[in-house]
């Protein structure tokens, strides 16, 4: 018979889809799709990268929270497949031992900045809130608003770490990021366009 290489260019088919159809025959007697055993998997490759990048990001994040964020790129898993999924793969999930919330060193940082900004002549009235957040694509990243401030030569207010940050638009940031992703920028100016496209449909209340 003909070789798998002389096959191959007859046919255009790679030398894998070849050797597999004719191990197929060779112990089926067949080449046709086999019926399998169980359900397809919903975790798709993809999926499953983007679970175990979320858990190295986050330690955290639960399996309900990934099921929630899941749900809102039409991706519909059940919480144990996430777990299943996040096992196979080595991860396990722990029961973080509990410590302070803040250690001596935090505590005493936090106290100077009290003392230190308590009777400011300008007052809190005049300091402008906000908040931000970053979004990346392959290690790049979009946050620019520190930037920004600093060429408009405003006064930076330093911020001591670890500070309780009870703000709810860190859920929205969380909701946005996921949209965003499940456009697939593969570019920054895909990244910078699907950031703003997304922001401009959350609605002001």
């Amino acid at each position: 018979g003909k070789g798998y290489k002389t096959i191959c260019k007859e046919f255009g088919l790679h030398h894998f889809t070849v050797n597999q159809t004719v191990y197929k025959w060779k112990k089926f007697n067949t080449v046709v799709t086999l019926h399998r055993s169980g359900r397809p998997s919903k975790i798709t490759p993809r999926v499953r990268c983007v679970i175990i990048w979320k858990v190295t990001k986050n330690s955290r994040e639960t399996s309900k929270e990934l099921k929630g964020s899941f749900a809102l790129s039409d991706v519909h898993v059940n919480e144990s497949t996430i777990r299943r999924t996040l096992n196979n793969s080595g991860v396990y999930g722990r029961v973080a031992r509990r410590k302070p919330l803040l250690s001596k060193k935090n505590i005493a940082a936090r106290l100077q900045f009290a003392k230190d900004h308590m009777n400011k002549p300008e007052g809190w009235d005049n300091v402008l809130w906000i908040d931000e957040t970053k979004i990346e694509l392959f290690g790049l990243n979009e946050k620019v608003m520190f930037e920004w401030l600093k060429q408009k030569k405003f006064n930076v207010l330093e911020w001591q770490s670890r500070s309780p940050d009870l703000n709810p638009i860190e859920i929205l940031w969380k909701d946005l990021k996921w949209v965003v992703h499940a456009k697939k920028p593969t570019i920054i100016s895909e990244l910078k366009l699907f950031c703003k496209e997304e922001r401009a449909k959350i609605p002001p209340s």
